[in-house]
């Protein structure tokens, strides 16, 4: 399931009807926990007075050829009134919300589209974004349309692991108007990567049809592709989405990535075709002969993005990955730090990498807890 937060959609419009995720078949319809209007709850019935939402939701998830997933449920959440001003505690309301719509988190989406920006040094969403992952609700956002200047992705794009869409033209090179990295919170390179931003032709209110500009049309785009994604491999991770996205794009300049179009072009039948046929990492964590659970295993993608995974009971880890070379490392505690790179891996066929640990030398540590100024024994201290 997508949620849309944005303006609100025309639920009724011919090409979103059908992936309305309050369309229950046979002309009922259930607006209950699939529609929010953070700035009149009592507003009951989703609707678009501005048209930017319902073009979003057609990218995404319309049908006809308009959207990118048209099997995938939407949802969505309006943070802007009539007029469509966003103030940050309608931001606030929408991400709680969407962590347990009408209170309930099973019905929580999966990815949560925001085709909007504010200023790129504002961290006020920072703890609210922190707790989407945390429920494993992935959040993607514009870049923001402030290019071709430097530092000007906006926020929550800004932010460190957010993943920050940029727009592409139908020239297939870098939208004049996106806006460039690195981000001005932390100089990561930002966007991750870029999409379709110019000429986007989606859904309008009252069924109508229009050609929209701006990263916030590119975002949808993403947004689809990582739908599409979960539905040919839905225990891919957060990370293990970005990361798919970022080795599948085309380059669209001569190094990558960059502070323009990150990764590249988004290629989506390169992602979902590179789970159909995945490549396996596996094996098993030992120390001094015998397998170690709970080991944390990091895999480095070709990317440079990292992985971890946890050993279980039998001491064994597996990962589904793309096919490529990688790096494995692990540190547990009382063991030396154990490392291995170029590990090749190949669609369809499974790798093999044990661990073998060599366990650091034993000793005791002890000494005597003072008070700073007294200099006298401290009793029960920590």
């Amino acid at each position: 399931t997508i949620a849309i937060m944005d303006t609100g959609v025309d639920w009724q419009h011919p090409d979103l009807i059908d992936s309305y995720r309050g369309n229950l078949g046979g002309g009922l319809f259930d607006h209950t926990g699939n529609w929010y209007y953070t700035a009149m709850p009592t507003v009951t019935v989703p609707f678009d007075p501005l048209g930017h939402g319902t073009h979003v939701a057609g990218t995404a998830a319309g049908q006809n050829g308009i959207g990118a997933a048209p099997g995938a449920k939407w949802i969505a959440v309006s943070i802007a009134n009539e007029y469509g001003f966003i103030y940050e505690s309608d931001v606030h309301a929408g991400f709680e919300w969407i962590m347990a719509p009408a209170g309930n988190p099973a019905l929580a989406p999966d990815i949560v589209n925001n085709s909007w920006s504010g200023p790129g040094f504002a961290t006020s969403f920072v703890e609210d974004i922190a707790a989407l992952h945390a429920a494993g609700i992935i959040p993607v956002f514009a870049a923001g349309n402030n290019g071709p200047w430097e530092e000007s992705i906006g926020s929550p794009a800004s932010y460190t692991d957010t993943l920050a869409i940029g727009a592409s033209d139908d020239a297939d090179t870098l939208a004049w108007f996106s806006s460039r990295g690195p981000s001005p919170l932390t100089d990561e390179i930002k966007p991750w990567i870029v999409a379709p931003g110019t000429a986007i032709l989606s859904s309008l209110p009252d069924g109508q049809y229009g050609y929209y500009n701006g990263t916030s049309m590119a975002t949808p785009h993403a947004v689809g592709a990582m739908a599409l994604l979960l539905s040919a491999n839905p225990t891919l991770t957060r990370r293990q989405i970005n990361d798919i996205l970022a080795q599948t794009a085309v380059p669209i300049t001569a190094t990558q990535p960059n502070m323009d179009s990150g990764w590249g072009r988004l290629d989506a039948y390169a992602a979902v075709a590179s789970q159909l046929n995945p490549a396996t990492l596996s094996g098993i964590a030992r120390g001094d002969g015998q397998p170690l659970p709970d080991v944390t295993v990091t895999i480095t993608t070709p990317s440079g993005a990292e992985l971890q995974f946890v050993t279980d009971e039998n001491g064994r880890y597996q990962a589904k990955l793309q096919p490529g070379s990688y790096a494995l490392a692990a540190r547990p505690f009382g063991y030396a730090a154990w490392n291995a790179a170029g590990i090749n891996l190949t669609a369809g066929q499974t790798t093999t990498q044990d661990i073998d640990l060599t366990r650091l030398p034993g000793g005791v540590v002890s000494g005597i807890v003072r008070d700073t100024a007294t200099l006298e024994p401290l009793a029960d201290a920590l």
